[in-house]
């Protein structure tokens, strides 16, 4: 949770969601007998993670080159 609290990081704070949805669903399955959950709860949980990875690979993405714009402004000033 300190990613979430520091930086108010929404990715971080979908994924801890997720993560805490997944376990209360286990925990439920789990309760009612079941040794697994079903395939359909798995698919989904599995589409939303991938969408959370591609929105942070897409954010990682724009600030590396932020990243990269502001190092080459600071290495022309400089000359």
């Amino acid at each position: 949770m300190g990613v979430v609290d520091r930086d108010s990081n929404q990715l971080a704070l979908r994924l801890m969601k997720l993560l805490r949805l997944s376990w209360h669903y286990c925990k439920g399955f789990k309760t009612i007998g079941m040794l697994q959950m079903p395939s359909v709860v798995c698919e989904r949980i599995e589409k939303i993670y991938d969408r959370l990875l591609q929105r942070a690979l897409m954010k990682e993405v724009v600030y590396m080159e932020k990243q990269r714009e502001e190092l080459k402004r600071k290495v022309t000033i400089q000359h």
